[in-house]
């Protein structure tokens, strides 16, 4: 009898072990695919997108500081060399729109900023029962966008936070009044990418390292992704092309926090088919026309693809591959 139990358990185990070998193999075509497209396409890649390259290159560079195999080892350096040569050919490219986005670009937009091992956990979120959106489009654009930061506050309170002037005459973490009131104000009724922008907002302030209180930043971060996570359940509940953007942009900043609730096999089975043949993320008819709706910066690349959703595919592939690694199902 318990000859027979261990038996039963080992091959589960080996089954468990060549299921994730299989995934890993999988995101690892699919993370060369879209570095090969963004490659090709480097004239079309903005500061968003750069972004999602920045949080890929981080996780694999967490990832070759791990126990890999050498074989594995060997095909996570290259994917990391192929990010390197994305990021360098972009930033000698790539035109920001403004003098804040400049700042992020220079100050935010390195790997080592984001290069953060929190661990992979279950069970540290409050789980709040999903929301009763809509499934209509224009209503639910409505609820997505609403509150605040909206985009160019979100961009300005990054911005302050790098400082203005020369590098020796620069004041680093500054927090202006505004800012707080903006990104602070938890009785705001905010959804959706006003939501997210928060989060981002403070995952910015640590890898400028101007957080002194962890503490305070663990608690914030819990209560933000506790919320997100919710909306996150919602949007699945929906499964609406309009909302993968903000789906991909919920998984990849909160599972960067650690919380593993978002890094499921069904999120993991919706990035893969997201992506399409050429490697990028598309844009609908109707994502296109709340984008324009609500103002929010794009840039169309080749193939129909959107520069934010494609920056926020890479990032969540490479996210999944170094979850993936430490996991068993």
């Amino acid at each position: 009898m318990v000859r027979s139990v261990l038996g039963c358990a080992i091959v589960t185990l080996l089954c468990v072990v060549s299921m994730a070998g299989g995934e890993q193999k999988q995101l690892i075509e699919r993370l060369h695919r879209i570095l090969d497209f963004l490659v090709a396409d480097a004239t079309k890649v903005d500061v968003d997108c750069l972004f999602g390259v920045v949080i890929a290159e981080a996780q694999l560079n967490l990832l070759l500081n791990s126990s890999v195999d050498p074989d594995r080892m060997q095909q996570i350096s290259r994917l990391r060399s192929k990010c390197e040569l994305v990021r360098s050919t972009v930033r000698k490219l790539v035109q920001v729109p403004d003098e804040a986005n400049a700042k992020i670009l220079n100050a935010v937009l390195r790997p080592a900023g984001w290069q953060v091992d929190n661990g992979f956990s279950l069970g540290n979120l409050e789980l709040l029962p999903i929301l009763p959106w809509p499934a209509t489009t224009q209503d639910l654009v409505d609820i997505i966008y609403e509150g605040s930061p909206l985009e160019e506050e979100s961009d300005s309170c990054i911005a302050q936070l790098v400082g203005q002037g020369t590098p020796e005459e620069r004041h680093i973490c500054k927090i202006s009044e505004e800012c707080v009131d903006i990104m602070m104000d938890f009785d705001d009724p905010c959804h959706g990418y006003p939501l997210t922008h928060r989060l981002l907002y403070m995952q910015s302030f640590r890898a400028l390292n101007c957080f002194t209180r962890k503490e305070e930043f663990n608690t914030l971060k819990q209560m933000l992704c506790s919320r997100i996570y919710q909306e996150f359940r919602t949007l699945e509940s929906l499964d609406l092309e309009i909302t993968r953007d903000l789906y991909l942009e919920q998984l990849v900043l909160c599972g960067l926090e650690g919380y593993a609730e978002f890094l499921h096999r069904h999120a993991r089975t919706s990035i893969l088919e997201w992506q399409n043949s050429v490697g990028c993320y598309g844009r609908t008819v109707e994502l296109l026309a709340a984008r324009e709706r609500t103002k929010r910066a794009t840039v169309l690349m080749s193939h129909g693809c959107d520069s934010h959703m494609t920056g926020l595919g890479i990032a969540a592939l490479a996210l999944n591959l170094r979850y993936l690694h430490g996991v068993n199902y």
